[in-house]
């Protein structure tokens, strides 16, 4: 009996002792199996982390994406290593290219969106918009686009947010030239422009005009285009003023404020498209002096013009004289009125059929043949050095120079053959994404390949459009009204050359 029971006791322990054995095989293979798992896991994940950026990308700007390798790579600007890695590369159009970059420390970079246009490529070309072709009107940027599109010569591929502007009367800060007809002529401070030839090869400068109007022994001088400032200025009134010169308004100031206080407050927000120090009653002052100019235009000689050429800078433009008298004057569609201010009579002007000569001359390049221009500021990369020169241009506001803001910029590489858009993402914290500050503007344009570039308006203004999605905002048919954009079109009928 005892026998029998010590060969159970001794059966048991043998058959408990394999199975504790067993058990502790298949605990080993499963923890190894866990681990093994767990490191393929985090390889993985480090090796799509930005292959999930450029896919959420591409869903929202609908582009077809060319897969690339994407790599770690370095740019030197002033002596310094920039690190950037580009997170998107797909194509719009032939010629047209839409980029994502992310640039700076894994910690912290800027999301920067950009389009790459060939300027040397046929049915591409580059065109200023003007919100409602109104000297004074803003709207959205899809809007913009949309109106060039409705006319059914091209469509728009992509666009950015172009001049500052003045708060109340809206208009534009600095030169501004669409299709070789003058929005603004008058430089503001020292402030850059971009002016674009008739090949849209982009020259950026620090351009003024001067206007004149010459007939038989006679030249005027033309001091103002679509608005006055002084009582003895000539001005040009073209299609941008107006459809009747005087322009008035029956809107009171508060009417008006009302109207664009949003962007009013945005303005003092971003410190961007207008001068800081600039407060409601000097906005008042101006609104008030504008309407007061308008006024008195009635009493000034004025002859109205037909163009027998398309108007272009810095190419004589002859007209014939419709008619010659002082009051209100309608705007030809095909030309301009031009009123010769008080300190002229109606004697010393060209009379009913004369021929004029109107032109346009920049300060610089005045031997180029311009058709669209646009004014910003600060210059960012001169001659391939990446150096803002806001201190230079007039800008010292501490916050619009050295405070992260978003920011938008356009460039052009060294043979002309490329012009950059260049779009700064709003901050996030989650994704440890920054705005930019104007030097860090400056090193990201050489970064994407600026030989040359300028700062454009930004902050709340800032927008970039690629395939009708405004890519910086979470609603991408959301952006806020812009005085106007630079346009990359795509010609549906293309004469020879461009």
């Amino acid at each position: 009996m005892n026998k029998t029971i010590a060969n159970i006791r001794n059966y048991f322990l043998i058959t408990l002792s394999i199975a504790l054995l067993s058990y502790s095989f298949i605990f080993a293979a499963l923890a190894k199996k866990k681990s093994n798992a767990t490191t393929n896991q985090k390889q993985l994940n480090s090796k799509t982390t930005v292959k999930k950026i450029s896919s959420a990308k591409s869903k929202s700007s609908k582009q077809t994406i060319q897969k690339k390798s994407i790599k770690k790579s370095k740019v030197v600007t002033n002596d310094q290593s920039v690190s950037y890695i580009k997170i998107l590369d797909s194509t719009i159009s032939v010629g047209v290219k839409y980029r994502v970059y992310q640039i700076g420390s894994k910690k912290t970079h800027h999301l920067v969106h950009t389009i790459e246009i060939d300027n040397l490529e046929s049915g591409i070309g580059l065109k200023i918009l003007k919100a409602k072709n109104r000297t004074g009107e803003l709207d959205k940027i899809h809007d913009l686009m949309n109106m060039n599109d409705q006319k059914g010569n091209s469509i728009v591929l992509a666009a950015i947010n172009a001049n500052f502007w003045r708060a109340i009367t809206n208009f534009p800060i600095g030169p501004m030239v669409v299709d070789g007809e003058i929005v603004e002529m008058r430089q503001y401070k020292d402030w850059s422009s971009c002016f674009l030839d008739e090949n849209n090869i982009p020259t950026i400068d620090n351009f003024s005009i001067h206007g004149s109007v010459r007939w038989k022994n006679k030249e005027f001088g033309i001091d103002m285009a679509n608005h006055r400032k002084y009582t003895s200025d000539v001005v040009v009134y073209n299609k941008f003023a107006g459809d009747v010169i005087p322009i008035l308004t029956n809107k009171s100031f508060k009417e008006i404020l009302k109207k664009t206080e949003r962007e009013v407050f945005d303005e003092y927000d971003y410190a961007d498209s207008i001068d800081l120090e600039k407060e409601f009653e000097k906005y008042k002052e101006e609104f008030t002096e504008n309407q007061r100019s308008q006024q008195i235009e009635y009493s000034f000689p004025k002859i109205r013009v037909k163009y027998l050429e398309s108007p272009l800078i810095n190419k004589d433009i002859q007209c014939t004289v419709l008619s010659a008298d002082s009051g209100s004057a309608r705007v030809p569609t095909d030309g301009c009125v031009i009123s010769f201010g008080a300190d002229n009579i109606i004697q010393d002007i060209p009379k009913l059929g004369d021929t004029i000569i109107l032109k346009y001359t920049t300060s610089s390049h005045s031997n180029t043949v311009f058709v669209n221009a646009a004014c910003g500021t600060p210059r960012l990369v001169r001659n391939g050095i990446a150096k803002h020169e806001a201190y230079l241009e007039g800008s010292h506001s501490r916050r619009f120079i050295n405070r992260q803001l978003p920011r938008t910029a356009i460039g052009v590489n060294k043979d002309g053959s490329k012009t950059y858009f260049a779009a700064v993402e709003f901050a996030n914290s989650k994704e440890h994404t920054c705005v930019a500050s104007l030097s860090q503007m400056a090193n990201i344009m050489k970064v994407i390949g600026c030989y040359d570039a300028m700062n454009l308006d930004g902050g709340g203004s800032s927008a970039l459009v690629v395939g009708r999605k405004n890519v910086l905002r979470k609603n991408p048919d959301a952006s806020r009204r812009i005085s106007a954009a630079i346009a990359v079109i795509k010609k549906l009928f293309v004469t020879e050359g461009k």
